[in-house]
């Protein structure tokens, strides 16, 4: 690896520790934000081997300090890989977003499932108790934010694209 990919590679991380620490509970969208944003930098400017060493290094990382944010972090890789797609093909930015909001919106209701399952926790009861046991309300709440990231990342990926451009 180069050194220019074990700086940015390092970055990358403590970007991530730093939003993990930061955004906890009711502010953990911000994490479905920065952290997909950040390793789509690093996946656009660096080669699969040292994508994969930063991936799995990460994966490590969550396994010691943040073992209720793995399930998580696994979606944010995919959604970082789904962005890499997203800005090599021609797709309608409108269709962009609706099938990047409702996979989101997918993701995070899995995520928060499986998280439940393997872990015990009860955040799927606690939402549902948010939304008085209202199966409908609570689809609605997944799909806004899913439509809310989605649209923030969409956005985002295209300023970074003129911005990556020029770094490389």
């Amino acid at each position: 690896m180069k050194l220019k990919s074990i700086t940015y590679g390092a970055v990358s991380l403590v970007i991530i520790i730093i939003s993990f620490n930061l955004f906890r509970g009711s502010i953990n969208i911000f994490n479905s934000i920065v952290v997909p944003l950040t390793l789509y930098i690093y996946f656009k400017m660096f080669n699969l081997l040292e994508s994969i060493s930063i991936v799995i290094t990460l994966l490590i990382i969550i396994m010691l300090f943040f073992i209720q944010q793995l399930v998580f972090i696994v979606l944010y890789i995919i959604i970082s890989l789904i962005l890499v797609l997203y800005s090599k093909i021609n797709l309608n930015k409108y269709i962009k977003i609706i099938i990047l909001s409702l996979g989101l919106a997918l993701g995070f209701y899995l995520s928060i499932y499986l998280t439940d399952l393997f872990l015990g926790t009860n955040i799927l009861n606690v939402l549902l108790t948010i939304v008085n046991y209202n199966n409908f309300r609570l689809l609605i709440l997944f799909c806004i934010e899913g439509l809310f990231v989605g649209i923030v990342l969409n956005f985002t990926i295209k300023i970074l694209n003129k911005k990556l451009y020029f770094l490389n």
